[in-house]
Protein backbone atom coordinates (compact mmCIF):
# COMPACT_ATOMS: atom_id res chain seq x y z
CA UNK A 1 0.00 0.00 0.00
CA UNK A 2 1.09 3.44 -0.99
CA UNK A 3 1.60 5.98 1.51
CA UNK A 4 -1.61 8.12 0.60
CA UNK A 5 -3.96 4.80 0.73
CA UNK A 6 -2.50 4.60 3.60
CA UNK A 7 -3.23 8.00 5.00
CA UNK A 8 -6.68 8.08 3.40
CA UNK A 9 -7.63 4.86 5.11
CA UNK A 10 -6.33 6.37 8.77
CA UNK A 11 -8.24 9.99 8.42
CA UNK A 12 -11.74 7.82 6.69
CA UNK A 13 -11.55 5.51 9.59
CA UNK A 14 -10.88 8.79 12.76
CA UNK A 15 -13.98 10.42 10.78
CA UNK A 16 -16.08 8.00 11.19
CA UNK A 17 -15.00 6.84 14.52
CA UNK A 18 -15.45 10.65 15.78
CA UNK A 19 -18.86 11.09 14.01
CA UNK A 20 -21.24 11.67 16.79
CA UNK A 21 -24.61 9.45 16.03
CA UNK A 22 -26.52 11.62 18.29
CA UNK A 23 -25.61 14.96 15.89
CA UNK A 24 -28.18 17.12 13.79
CA UNK A 25 -26.75 16.13 10.47
CA UNK A 26 -28.45 14.82 7.46
CA UNK A 27 -26.45 11.07 8.19
CA UNK A 28 -27.58 10.23 11.20
CA UNK A 29 -32.08 11.77 10.20
CA UNK A 30 -31.68 9.62 7.52
CA UNK A 31 -30.43 6.94 9.38
CA UNK A 32 -32.75 6.94 11.51
CA UNK A 33 -36.03 7.42 9.30
CA UNK A 34 -34.74 4.09 7.42
CA UNK A 35 -34.24 2.36 10.88
CA UNK A 36 -38.04 3.35 11.26
CA UNK A 37 -39.59 2.14 8.23
CA UNK A 38 -37.57 -0.94 8.29
CA UNK A 39 -39.58 -1.68 10.75
CA UNK A 40 -43.25 -0.29 9.52
CA UNK A 41 -43.00 -2.20 6.07
CA UNK A 42 -43.90 -4.00 4.39
CA UNK A 43 -47.52 -3.20 4.46
CA UNK A 44 -50.20 -6.29 4.45
CA UNK A 45 -53.37 -5.66 3.21
CA UNK A 46 -56.11 -8.05 2.44
CA UNK A 47 -55.73 -9.65 6.15
CA UNK A 48 -58.17 -13.13 5.94
CA UNK A 49 -57.44 -16.79 5.94
CA UNK A 50 -57.00 -19.36 2.68
CA UNK A 51 -59.26 -21.10 2.06
CA UNK A 52 -61.88 -18.79 2.00
CA UNK A 53 -65.44 -20.10 1.83
CA UNK A 54 -67.82 -16.55 1.23
CA UNK A 55 -71.43 -17.64 2.40
CA UNK A 56 -72.26 -13.80 3.19
CA UNK A 57 -70.01 -11.07 1.48
CA UNK A 58 -71.24 -8.09 3.92
CA UNK A 59 -67.79 -6.56 4.18
CA UNK A 60 -66.95 -6.96 0.40
CA UNK A 61 -64.49 -9.56 0.76
CA UNK A 62 -65.33 -11.06 -2.44
CA UNK A 63 -64.68 -8.64 -4.95
CA UNK A 64 -61.36 -7.98 -3.29
CA UNK A 65 -60.68 -11.61 -3.77
CA UNK A 66 -62.09 -11.83 -7.34
CA UNK A 67 -59.56 -9.17 -8.16
CA UNK A 68 -57.04 -10.91 -6.46
CA UNK A 69 -57.67 -13.43 -8.69
CA UNK A 70 -58.04 -11.89 -11.98
CA UNK A 71 -53.89 -10.83 -10.94
CA UNK A 72 -53.11 -14.23 -10.32
CA UNK A 73 -53.04 -14.14 -6.65
CA UNK A 74 -55.49 -16.30 -5.47
CA UNK A 75 -57.94 -18.78 -7.70
CA UNK A 76 -61.70 -18.75 -7.65
CA UNK A 77 -63.59 -22.37 -7.60
CA UNK A 78 -67.64 -22.88 -6.57
CA UNK A 79 -68.06 -25.26 -3.84
CA UNK A 80 -71.01 -26.89 -2.41
CA UNK A 81 -72.12 -25.97 0.66
CA UNK A 82 -75.07 -27.66 2.28
CA UNK A 83 -77.62 -24.95 3.80
CA UNK A 84 -79.34 -26.73 6.93
CA UNK A 85 -83.27 -26.78 6.49
CA UNK A 86 -85.44 -25.14 9.14
CA UNK A 87 -88.01 -27.72 8.13
CA UNK A 88 -88.23 -31.28 7.87
CA UNK A 89 -86.22 -33.10 5.32
CA UNK A 90 -82.91 -32.20 4.06
CA UNK A 91 -81.47 -29.33 3.81
CA UNK A 92 -80.44 -26.80 -0.02
CA UNK A 93 -77.08 -27.56 -1.47
CA UNK A 94 -75.70 -24.22 -3.17
CA UNK A 95 -72.55 -23.11 -4.94
CA UNK A 96 -70.41 -20.72 -3.09
CA UNK A 97 -66.84 -19.18 -4.25
CA UNK A 98 -64.10 -20.40 -2.23
CA UNK A 99 -60.60 -18.86 -2.65
CA UNK A 100 -57.11 -20.20 -2.09
CA UNK A 101 -53.75 -19.05 -3.26
CA UNK A 102 -52.00 -19.86 -6.23
CA UNK A 103 -48.26 -20.34 -6.68
CA UNK A 104 -47.43 -16.67 -6.87
CA UNK A 105 -49.74 -15.82 -4.29
CA UNK A 106 -47.43 -17.62 -2.04
CA UNK A 107 -44.95 -15.63 -2.47
CA UNK A 108 -46.63 -12.68 -1.06
CA UNK A 109 -48.73 -14.20 1.63
CA UNK A 110 -47.69 -13.67 5.17
CA UNK A 111 -49.94 -15.80 7.87
CA UNK A 112 -49.23 -13.83 10.55
CA UNK A 113 -49.28 -10.63 8.97
CA UNK A 114 -51.67 -9.31 11.96
CA UNK A 115 -53.57 -10.58 15.15
CA UNK A 116 -57.27 -9.94 15.57
CA UNK A 117 -59.06 -9.35 18.37
CA UNK A 118 -59.03 -12.68 20.07
CA UNK A 119 -55.52 -12.72 19.38
CA UNK A 120 -55.83 -15.00 16.20
CA UNK A 121 -53.00 -14.78 13.88
CA UNK A 122 -54.68 -13.23 10.15
CA UNK A 123 -52.62 -13.79 6.92
CA UNK A 124 -52.47 -11.06 4.40
CA UNK A 125 -50.81 -9.90 1.30
CA UNK A 126 -47.58 -7.92 1.72
CA UNK A 127 -45.78 -5.89 -0.80
CA UNK A 128 -43.52 -3.34 -0.62
CA UNK A 129 -40.06 -1.56 0.78
CA UNK A 130 -39.83 1.70 2.23
CA UNK A 131 -36.14 3.41 1.38
CA UNK A 132 -34.85 7.22 2.16
CA UNK A 133 -34.15 9.23 -0.67
CA UNK A 134 -32.77 12.36 0.72
CA UNK A 135 -34.05 14.25 3.77
CA UNK A 136 -34.57 18.20 2.52
CA UNK A 137 -34.65 19.62 5.63
CA UNK A 138 -34.02 19.37 9.49
CA UNK A 139 -32.92 21.01 12.55
CA UNK A 140 -31.15 20.65 15.51
CA UNK A 141 -33.45 20.72 19.00
CA UNK A 142 -30.37 23.17 20.58
CA UNK A 143 -31.08 25.30 18.63
CA UNK A 144 -34.98 25.79 19.90
CA UNK A 145 -33.95 25.66 23.32
CA UNK A 146 -30.83 27.95 23.19
CA UNK A 147 -33.07 30.86 21.28
CA UNK A 148 -36.52 30.19 23.20
CA UNK A 149 -35.76 29.09 26.48
CA UNK A 150 -32.41 30.28 27.48
CA UNK A 151 -32.33 30.02 30.90
CA UNK A 152 -34.17 27.16 33.24
CA UNK A 153 -34.12 28.38 37.19
CA UNK A 154 -35.30 25.94 39.34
Amino acid sequence: MSLKSILILFLSIAVIGCSDPKAANESNFKLSIQTYLDTTYPKCYLNTQFPATIEWDVSGLKGKLQALAKAGLVSETKAPLQKPSFSFGKGEARLVPTFDLTEEGRKYYKADAVKNIRGEALGGFCFGKARVKEVTQFFSLNFFFEKYIPSIYI
